[in-house]
């Protein structure tokens, strides 16, 4: 049945010389519109009528003459009978004076028109063909990026926008933007009535600023009025943590509203930005909130009100750079608080490492502890923290240190308080006693916490090695495994290479020094020679690796014992190796010597130098020696001498002291030639209030190694290293860069020291000058603040 219809159909458009010359109108009243008007009306169209539809337009279409532009004409004649259709449409929903009847009218007509023309325009596919085809096609093309619609679907949209939405816009928008208010103050919605609305103005033009214009600005207008209002009348009544509770959830609930009545395409998202936007203007940035609120979150910061100072942070976090001056707030904070809790307590803490290291820990536990609970973790706040607690770290207002030199500085006490701190945890003493292993290891690693802060860490790095050095000597670490773990993550945390090298090869050195003992222990078994000094631990060391060690040659009378050993054993170590030089470094060796009071007798831990002045005493105990005397006695230089008789003065152990003098003196500089010293004959460590006959007693303190000399020379050395590394990395800055300002260098520089120290503006005019002199570096010619690297 459908070939013969096709075949009839078809021979009645052949007829008389062809389709072709068939005159569009007559055609479309007769084979096309009856059923266009059925589809215009909703009434049913069978499926032969409808297949028979796009057979007629395709085979019309196909035939027809290019030249006549049948598809135009097609075009004009479809869009009147629309127009007609939606006007009808449009009298009757106008008839209505009720909103919601109007606006449910309205609804029902736009819905019924969309979906007509998500089908009614196939039909007509040849017609958009021949329109985009055809010599007007520019005018037919999609206009807008995203517009995929043909010819006669677009037209379908633009007559339901010049007919309907022309005449109703302004009335529709006042209905909606009515429901909006009314949804937000009584909760009622309105659901698909809006989002109807909402699809039509969007639609019906491919063009997003007519959408933009119309439905999103109504939006907007509709929101800043509301929230102006309600905004001014909450933080009026409320304080500014309940002000930002009720903010965030407005923003929460404006968000899923949005999703629902502003944005009619997951794709196109703008209208959403640009409400987040305009809502951030009314709840925040307006000027009298957002002082308010800075305002709180000050003193919320100096309350410690870590959650209420959370919700005001989210809250300035939707303003770009809104937080910046609570951030400078926190910054601030730590750095006054810091300053304030070591000022008060600066008598406890100034000659206490252990309680120095446990106030800064505690106050960084403190700040860490603020900038995680209110501000999780943020990581402009934790560099506000870390820029704040390096001011406390290396504030000198309360432990400082002045560098000799030329280009010497004030220095914060805090990398020798650290070091010393890692020295008792290290060391064994009473402290690293009572903790143990995991604990001691704990507060090692918090050290190291407040080391990345330092900026003088060449200044820790060379206490850290002179203790070590101590430790390994003296034999006095708790845990040598433990030792070379605080190596390693003194590398971790970014100490110079050349240093943790240089203190691997101090273990390596105690390690050969270790075989060489036993060896030699087992010499004397087999030689069956017994040193009269009894048992001696000698220890060969690499000068180059230990500090100072090597470069004091302290002069003193030793025991002839002590000569005859030496002379032993430096015979016994040249005859295993070859091309060798060994050298007593007496400040850094150390006796056990027996010692007979009226009381008892005891076993005394001495310095070899401390030894030496006893010996003075050997046959006139009782007697009273001037210092000048005693210098003759020892042989040691007169600084070392009044070291030496200080420590044996004043180091009292269980309450007693081993060595008297007079007249009484403030410091070893007072004594003076004619100061008469003597042993204390009474001396006996106590212990319950009483005398005990027997025991060892510890009085060589904190061994100074290499002397009282390099002791002194300490502080110059640093600042001369400096001078030397400010001097290689500014070379080396230079040598790739060629040319480079003031400003460049200092900031290359200072990033290429910042593991050291932070050298000033001042050493690096100094060095910079130096290197000029020296034919490294020379000015520009033009710009006196310009330099070149000269090769």
């Amino acid at each position: 049945m459908a070939t013969q219809r096709y075949s009839s159909f078809g021979s009645s458009m052949l007829e008389d010389g062809g389709s072709s010359e068939v005159d569009p109108h007559e055609m479309y009243h007769k084979e096309f519109r009856p059923t266009f008007l059925k589809l215009l009306n909703q009434s049913c169209v069978p499926k032969p009528e409808w297949q028979h539809l796009f057979f007629s337009v395709h085979q019309y279409i196909m035939w027809a003459d290019p030249k006549d532009d049948v598809a135009h004409a097609l075009y004009k004649i479809l869009r009147e009978d629309t127009v007609e259709a939606v006007t009808v449409a449009r009298d009757f929903i106008g008839a209505e004076h009720d909103d919601m009847s109007f606006l449910q009218k309205y609804v029902q007509h736009w819905t019924e028109f969309f979906v007509l023309s998500l089908y009614a325009h196939l039909p007509f596919q040849s017609i958009d063909q021949a329109l985009l085809e055809g010599p007007d096609a520019s005018s037919f093309k999609p206009g807008n990026k995203g517009d995929d619609l043909g010819p006669i679907r677009r037209m379908f949209m633009e007559v339901w926008k010049d007919t309907v939405l022309a005449c109703f816009t302004s009335r529709l928008l006042q209905i909606v933007s009515a429901m909006m208010v009314t949804e937000r103050e009584e909760g009622l919605a309105y659901g698909n009535l809006i989002t109807d609305v909402r699809d039509s103005f969007f639609h019906v033009s491919p063009q997003r600023s007519f959408f933009e214009d119309s439905y999103e600005q109504m939006y907007l207008n509709t929101l800043e009025t509301y929230y102006t209002r309600v905004a001014n009348e909450r933080f009026t009544s409320g304080s500014a943590v309940d002000y930002a509770r009720w903010a965030e959830q407005t923003f929460y609930d404006e968000h899923s509203r949005a999703r629902k009545y502003l944005v009619p395409s997951k794709n196109y998202s703008e209208p959403i930005n640009r409400m987040n936007e305009k809502l951030v203007y009314i709840l925040i940035k307006n000027a009298r909130i957002f002082d308010s609120i800075i305002a709180e979150s000050r003193k919320m910061v100096e309350e410690q009100r870590n959650e209420a100072l959370g919700t005001l942070f989210k809250l300035l976090d939707r303003v770009k750079d809104g937080p910046e001056p609570l951030i400078d707030c926190v910054k601030e904070y730590i750095v006054r608080k810091g300053k304030d809790d070591m000022m008060e307590s600066a008598s406890i803490v100034a000659n206490d490492p252990e309680k120095y290291v446990e106030k800064l820990l505690t106050l960084y536990q403190t700040f860490s502890k603020l900038v995680h609970e209110a501000f999780n973790d943020d990581h402009r706040f934790t560099s506000a923290r870390d820029r704040g607690f390096q001011e406390v770290v290396n504030d000198t207002s309360v432990f400082s240190v002045q560098l000799k030199g030329r280009s010497g500085n004030v220095e914060s006490r805090c990398p020798e308080m650290l070091a010393n701190f890692c020295d008792s945890l290290l060391r064994k003493t009473t402290l690293s006693r009572r903790l143990g292993s995991e604990e001691v290891s704990q507060r090692l690693k918090s050290t190291l916490q407040v080391l990345k802060y330092i900026t003088s860490k060449d200044i820790f790095m060379q206490i850290y090695q002179t203790t070590l050095a101590r430790r390994l000597i003296l034999g006095l670490s708790v845990d040598s495994d433990l030792e070379e773990e605080m190596c390693r993550w003194l590398a971790n945390v970014g100490m110079p290479a050349e240093v943790i090298n240089r203190i691997n090869r101090m273990f390596g050195d105690v390690r050969v020094s270790e075989d060489l003992s036993r060896e030699w222990a087992e010499h004397e078994s087999k030689s069956h020679a017994s040193s009269r000094l009894g048992e001696v631990d000698p220890k060969v060391l690499n000068g180059c690796s230990w500090t100072r060690l090597g470069t004091e040659r302290t002069v003193c009378h030793m025991p002839s014992e002590v000569e005859e050993f030496l002379t032993e054993f430096e015979k016994w170590y040249c005859g295993r190796f070859q091309g060798r030089k060994l050298g007593l470094t007496a400040s850094s060796s150390t006796v056990v010597s027996q010692f007979t009071s009226n009381i008892g007798t005891y076993e005394l831990e001495l310095t070899l130098f401390q030894m030496t002045v006893f010996r003075a005493f050997v046959d006139c105990q009782k007697a009273k020696l001037s210092l000048e005397a005693l210098q003759v006695a020892t042989g040691l230089p007169q600084n070392e001498l009044r070291r030496t008789l200080w420590t044996l003065c004043t180091l009292a152990k269980c309450g007693n002291v081993v060595m008297c003098y007079a007249p009484k003196a403030q410091s070893a500089k007072d004594f003076e030639t004619a100061t008469r010293f003597w042993i204390n004959m009474d001396f006996a460590p106590t212990r319950a209030g009483r005398p005990q006959k027997r025991g060892r007693i510890n009085l060589i303190g904190k061994l100074q190694i290499g002397g009282e000399r390099h002791v002194e020379e300490d502080q110059e050395s640093i600042t001369a290293l400096r001078e030397l590394r400010v001097q290689e990395a500014v070379t080396k800055m230079m040598k790739t860069r060629k040319t480079a300002t003031m400003t460049e260098i200092h900031t290359e520089t200072i990033e290429l020291l910042k593991n050291l120290f932070a050298p000033n503006r001042k050493m690096l005019k100094e060095q910079v000058e130096f290197l000029i002199e020296k034919g490294y570096l020379a000015r520009d010619e033009r710009d006196l603040n310009v330099f070149h690297y000269v090769a």
